[in-house]
């Protein structure tokens, strides 16, 4: 498996998404989980708190590959895809954890 790869945005990135309402991290990474997969997944009150840190794993199928080139944009590449298997688990030592697997960015 690779290691994990913070997806937070470099200040260029942001600068870039500056219309946009505050966000750290690119449109498209935050998963909006409804009560039917809350309870698929086993969660419960405890772990809906917010500020809460858990642990994502997923399988995803690669659902659309597109790539473009433009005179006044350039190269674009963008991938879709969809989220096949996931589990949410509680990390006691996420940071630990986040700090041995991610790659500093």
């Amino acid at each position: 498996m690779n290691a994990l790869v913070s997806m937070k945005q470099t200040l260029r990135e942001q600068e870039v998404a500056q219309s946009l309402p505050a966000n750290y991290y690119p449109y498209g990474l935050q998963l909006h989980l409804d009560d039917a997969t809350i309870e698929k997944l086993g969660l419960d009150e405890e772990d809906m708190q917010v500020g809460k840190k858990l642990y994502l794993v997923a399988r995803v199928e690669v659902t659309a590959c597109s790539m473009s080139d433009s005179k006044e944009g350039g190269e674009h590449c963008s991938m879709d895809v969809q989220i096949t298997h996931m589990s949410l688990d509680e990390a006691d030592d996420v940071d630990d954890a986040a700090d041995r697997l991610y790659k500093k960015s």
